[in-house]
């Protein structure tokens, strides 16, 4: 009795290992994932590339809405023409900044989609929504970086003025919007990877998936 049921364990076990060895490796579910994920990649980079090559075609919207956010902190007398952002109309401190590529969000934007591109090609295992939230994120510190920038910008100037304004222009501002361009991009990574507790359970996910392996192996070679 005991002969035949260790028998019928063996052949329900060996029936069992073959349905798993012919089992499909790929799911089609994940190879549609990973083909968007790297749909997603290409169309941030192409992204970057479009914003580096129209960046002059870009400032005159961007220098109008510009224009709107510093009418909200300093009301009234502010205005945009072309690429240039005027504040202090009629009044004895008008400040026309011209928005050059490099006082553009461009320049900030566009390294921004390339490192959304790279994680969105190369995390596999994040979640993808955790890599556009990352994304989307670290897009708008940036953007609000260079505004306060400008904003910091008209503070000096009518509070120095042309001093001051080279004070912000030349230091302050640079080095502001570099500390904040940091900050996004670690933003950026910290939520696509996640926190301690997300890369724990990722990896638990794969731990127990070895074990449980190496248990059906052990479980095997006692049957037989």
């Amino acid at each position: 009795m005991s002969t035949a049921s260790t028998t019928a364990s063996t052949a329900t076990s060996t029936a069992t290992s073959a349905a798993v060895a012919q089992a499909p490796t790929t799911i089609p579910g994940r190879r549609l994932t990973r083909a968007a994920r790297l749909g997603t990649a290409a169309t941030l980079a192409a992204a970057a590339g479009a914003l580096l090559l129209a960046w002059d075609a870009l400032t005159p919207a961007e220098s109008r809405w510009t224009a709107i956010a510093l009418r909200l902190v300093f009301g009234p007398g502010t205005g945009a023409a072309g690429d240039v952002v005027w504040t202090g109309i009629g009044t004895d401190r008008l400040l026309g900044m011209q928005l050059t590529m490099l006082c553009s969000t461009v320049v900030l934007l566009a390294p921004l989609c390339l490192l959304g591109a790279a994680l969105f090609a190369g995390l596999r295992r994040s979640p993808a929504w955790r890599i556009a939230a990352g994304t989307g994120a670290a897009l708008l510190v940036a953007t609000l970086a260079n505004q306060l920038r400008l904003a910091l910008l008209v503070v000096l100037w009518r509070w120095q003025g042309q001093s001051g304004f080279d004070l912000g222009h030349r230091y302050l501002g640079s080095i502001g919007v570099i500390i904040l361009f940091a900050v996004s991009m670690y933003l950026m990574v910290r939520i696509a990877i996640g926190g301690r507790r997300a890369r724990a359970r990722r990896t638990g996910g794969r731990r127990t998936g070895a074990t449980r392996t190496r248990e059906t192996d052990n479980t095997r070679m006692v049957d037989q």
